[in-house]
């Protein structure tokens, strides 16, 4: 048996406890409260308008209480309730009889439950005020020094809700994943973990490592077998074993397999997999997944000049190009209802990885899924952010908990790749002046996780990593992996040019939502108004510090020289300064991927209504350099290279592991005068320049590249000279490029 106990049939007490408001309303689980008091109309409008958010933070001191009813037709049974993420500090009662609390909101709770009776039974679900809670918790001195304040740690859930640069303060409570009851069976797998460990197109060698959790002994003599099928298209395997134990491993090699491979390289090819334990030839236990053959292993090096972060996918150096994965909502519970708009936007700019940032909540079974048949490589962040994280025993153990649930629940997924201890807490130890070798939560503890419970899955310490060798050398511009983030000067400036980092885990510039979109989020008599309370709080957390408008305007003054006076021009010329300097990010990377590897954009799309470097707002209007990277991510690119001569070098870049024939051209958008144009061969995984495009250098052209490959024509573009560049000019050149 197994019950649901998801709906809108809840009830919903608060009190706060600070003051005297209290009361009773219906609730929708999953869900978060502040919504259950807006359908109530005890909260007044869109919390995403205007400054509608700060309203929220009067629910920061009240206790909640959720209550369901529920039947059960077989009491005697031993039942198990699971809890996948609730917010955060809770006590679970079923029958007036406790089961069980809870203070991590990244990961699921389970509980049994022996108190049952037959008929009606009553589920109630108290959640303690969490900010209440983290204020009676003492802070020790490096606890203190965070970027973002020590309130971050004080509570496992996410950083981004105690307000950042890019999401705003929103403390929120609830159940916002689903409630599960169900009879706990007779024989089930407490670990069930399929991994390759050797893979090329001949063969592939495989373990699967199991631990069956059962009521009855499993032993020597019972006559127990485990098989594993699998199945992709015409490509089959089959093993089995004796079970002797609990808990064994099956190693079997796979002939001739269909590999998994990333987006470009190769099909994202998945097996459906059946691993069956059986007694007697019966089988008693069963479980189905998909599953990709392939391995990942991450080549780094930062001990000589010659820096190196590249991944290693089935033997072959593969160039990353993707995203940052930030949360699709400030509050938990809408992910999933935005999960499918949102992934079909990852998919379509022929990303091929995607990092999962560590200040959000960990991303359902259904995102791993799906970026498994996408062939889109997952970096996980494990949930630590921009502070300093208790470092006593207690908090170890608590973090090793929940780093062994998200590990066995994402680990046998082809698409991840790899797991990383947390979003720049080493830097940030460097900027505090803090000696980050001495953090054991991201060099011992998840570490000793991911070698327990995942060995065949690569970690990286912190994004970026700070290494003793990197300390020698002066710090984090000389480790090969970075974020690079100035005050946002020129995208084409020595900065950003000439960075160090073989690979960029985080790099951005600003662009201002759709005039649609701004009139959703500001106040109609705000608009044209950019030092307006809404303009600022909706670019930056809850302390109107403008921190990405102020890089807006920067970025428009230096491209088109002067500021517009109305919020439609505004948004439209930030779009063009947003999309050439993104495409300037990726295509300076990729012109020189003998020796880069990899870069990933911040990012995807906004996580609430707001200003700041997200490809896709919240409403899910695109800004135009959506479309821009999405050409510049194409798996084969022409693309145009100011050298260090400053001369214009055309390139091809073929990340695929096919050698391409390929016929070109460059034109000038304006007069449609041909300038170059060819075909060449280039060999797979490689790039090759072509030559340069003379006595264009100081004027001011937009060059539209076209070539076909395969069949298909494909586009890129490139904008010539220095600004300041005419808006109008700007505006007739991205009709053009939109209508190719």
């Amino acid at each position: 048996m197994k019950k649901i106990l998801d709906g809108n049939d809840w009830e919903l007490s608060y009190e706060d406890v600070l003051g005297t408001d209290k009361g009773k309303i219906k609730a929708q689980v999953p869900g978060n409260i502040e919504f259950d008091f807006i359908n109530a109309g005890l909260f007044d409008g869109d919390l995403f308008y205007s400054q509608n958010i700060k309203n929220a933070e009067k629910f920061e001191t009240y206790k909640f209480c959720y209550q369901k009813k529920f039947t059960i037709e077989e009491p005697e049974k031993e039942h198990r309730i699971t809890f996948y993420g609730v917010d955060t500090f809770a006590t679970y009662y079923i029958n007036g009889e406790k089961i069980g609390s809870s203070k991590n909101m990244f990961v699921e709770h389970s509980f049994l439950v022996k108190n049952l009776v037959k008929g009606d039974n009553e589920l109630k679900v108290v959640i303690q005020p969490t900010v209440l809670n983290n204020n009676q918790k003492s802070v020790d001195a490096y606890t203190s020094i965070s970027w973002q304040g020590p309130e971050i740690a004080g509570a496992r859930r996410p950083a981004h809700s105690n307000g950042w640069d890019i999401l705003p303060r929103a403390i929120s409570a609830g159940i916002y994943r689903t409630v599960v009851i169900e009879t706990v069976p007779q024989h089930e797998f407490s670990s069930c973990y399929l991994a390759t460990s050797v893979a090329n197109e001949d063969s592939a060698v495989l373990y699967l490592l199991y631990d069956i959790e059962s009521k009855e002994r499993i032993s020597q003599g019972g006559n127990y077998k485990m098989q594993i099928k699998g199945v992709s298209g015409d490509s089959t395997f089959f093993a089995e074993d004796t079970v002797f134990y609990r808990a064994g491993n099956i190693k079997f090699t796979v002939n001739n397999p269909k590999l998994w491979w990333i987006k470009g390289y190769g099909e994202p090819n998945l097996y459906q997999v059946t691993v069956t334990l059986l007694k007697d030839d019966k089988v008693i236990l069963e479980q189905n997944f998909e599953f990709g053959i392939r391995t990942v292993k991450l080549k780094y090096s930062d001990e000589n000049e010659k820096l190196e972060f590249r991944f290693i996918l089935n033997n072959e150096p593969v160039f990353l190009k993707g995203v940052n994965w930030i949360p699709l909502s400030i509050y938990a519970s809408k992910n999933a209802e935005r999960l499918e708009k949102s992934f079909k936007c990852l998919a379509d700019t022929n990303s091929n990885a995607v990092r999962c940032w560590g200040g959000g909540v960990y991303e359902s079974d259904e995102f791993y899924s799906l970026c498994d048949r996408e062939g889109i490589l997952v970096w996980q962040d494990f949930a630590f952010g921009c502070a300093n994280y208790p470092q006593t025993q207690e908090f170890f153990d608590e973090i090793t908990i929940e780093g062994e649930k998200l590990v066995k629940r994402i680990r046998n997924h082809a698409s991840v790749g790899l797991f990383a201890g947390d979003n720049e807490i080493d830097c940030m130890g460097l900027d505090y002046g803090i000696n980050p070798l001495g953090n054991k939560i991201n060099r011992e503890v998840l570490p000793a996780v991911v070698y327990r419970h995942a060995p065949y899955t690569e970690y990286l310490i912190s994004s970026p990593y700070t290494s003793k060798n990197t300390c020698k050398k002066g710090g984090l511009n000389y480790a090969p992996e970075q974020h690079l983030w100035c005050d946002r000067d020129w995208a084409k400036s020595e900065y950003y040019r000439n960075t160090k980092a073989v690979f960029i885990s985080e790099i951005g510039n600003p662009g201002v939502p759709s005039p649609a979109s701004l009139e959703k989020f500001i106040k109609k008599d705000s608009l044209n108004d950019f030092l307006s309370k809404d303009w600022r709080l909706h670019s930056t957390d809850k302390f109107y510090k403008a921190y990405r408008l102020n890089f807006v305007k920067k970025g428009v003054l230096l491209n088109f020289g002067y500021l517009p006076e109305t919020y439609q021009e505004f948004s439209e010329l930030s779009q063009y300064a947003q999309a050439e300097a993104l495409k300037f990010f990726v295509e300076n990377m990729r012109a020189k991927r003998s020796e880069k590897s990899g870069i990933l954009l911040w990012n995807l799309q906004d996580g609430w209504p707001a200003i700041n470097e997200a490809l896709v707002d919240y409403y899910y209007d695109k800004k135009k350099a959506y479309g821009v990277v999405t050409r510049s991510f194409s798996d084969t690119l022409f693309l145009v290279y100011e050298d260090a001569n400053s001369k214009y070098a055309l390139k091809v870049v073929n990340d695929t592991l096919t050698k391409k024939e390929l016929s070109y051209k460059v034109t000038d958008a304006d007069s449609g005068e041909i300038l170059v144009d060819g075909k060449v061969t280039v060999k797979e995984n490689s790039e090759k320049e072509l030559g340069i495009i003379k006595d264009i250098f100081f004027k001011k052209k937009c060059l539209i590249i076209e070539w076909i490959d395969n069949g298909k024509k494909y586009y890129n573009h490139f904008i010539t000279g220095f600004p300041e560049y005419k808006a109008e000019d700007f505006r007739r050149w991205y009709k053009k490029l939109e209508n190719l």
